[in-house]
């Protein structure tokens, strides 16, 4: 799907799927899943695969558009009245600023 894209588009694409399991599983678990698949992807198309796992671990913990994510976010959602919707609008833009601010700092400090 990613062919031709270079480097940094692969890594856009796995820390962006990362993020989209986020959002309906463990952390952790998706982790479990997707850092095997970021390192074999990784070391076939000649990337650092440290730099895969790292950008992977930190997406994995970007779970605020989905109270499904993590515990702590179904714990304050019966506490704070919260929805669904309002996870999605908040959580969303989070997100994206995240996204771009992990793929800026990995682009400066680590080799892709």
């Amino acid at each position: 799907m990613v062919h031709g894209g270079g480097h940094f588009i692969l890594l856009a694409v796995l820390v962006l799927l990362t993020i989209l399991f986020t959002q309906i599983i463990n952390g952790v678990a998706t982790v479990t899943i997707m850092v095997p698949i970021g390192i074999t992807v990784a070391q076939k198309v000649g990337m650092d695969p440290r730099t895969l796992g790292l950008a992977m671990a930190f997406a994995s913990s970007m779970a605020f558009m989905s109270p499904l994510g993590h515990s702590v976010n179904v714990m304050v959602m019966g506490a704070g009245g919260y929805t669904f919707r309002d996870y999605g609008r908040v959580g969303s833009l989070l997100t994206m600023v995240l996204f771009f601010l992990l793929l800026l700092l990995l682009a400066m400090t680590l080799p892709i």
